[in-house]
């Protein structure tokens, strides 16, 4: 508790002894809110006629503009983990499948185990010799 001196009157406190001036503060906040609203109002009315004079500016559309093919090549990629688990099973059907590369050249393309098997089994076709090594006379 906080102790005061008996002979200390109440008046002798060190505060203002009168209230804030609340129609000076009304007015005040008055001005305040009506210079927002003509501020407001006069940037509107500023961007209205820049924009105006912006589209007046406006060189005319081509007239072969219609005519312009869009963009080709890659787009944007949405979702790289489904894009890459796509593009990941269409390489891997590719390996799995039969399929001619060329009739003319009878070349095809086979599953890689299979390869391996006809390989072990027939060897490699029309595949030349590794050269043999001559090692030198010892003197």
């Amino acid at each position: 508790m906080v102790e005061t001196p008996a002979d200390v009157s109440p008046h002798a406190t060190a505060h203002e002894d009168t209230d804030v001036n609340v129609r000076a503060l009304n007015i005040f906040m008055i001005c305040l809110v009506g210079s927002l609203l003509v501020t407001g109002v006069l940037v509107w009315w500023q961007y209205r006629l820049f924009e105006k004079q912006a589209l007046a500016n406006d060189p005319p559309p081509s007239p072969r503009a219609d005519e312009r093919a869009p963009a080709t090549g890659p787009g944007l990629q949405i979702n790289e983990l489904s894009d890459g688990a796509a593009f990941q099973a269409k390489q891997q059907a590719e390996l799995e499948k039969t399929a001619w590369v060329s009739k003319d050249e009878k070349l095809v393309r086979m599953p890689i185990e299979r390869a391996m098997q006809q390989v072990a089994k027939n060897g490699l076709p029309k595949w030349p010799a590794p050269p043999v090594q001559q090692t030198p006379a010892a003197p």
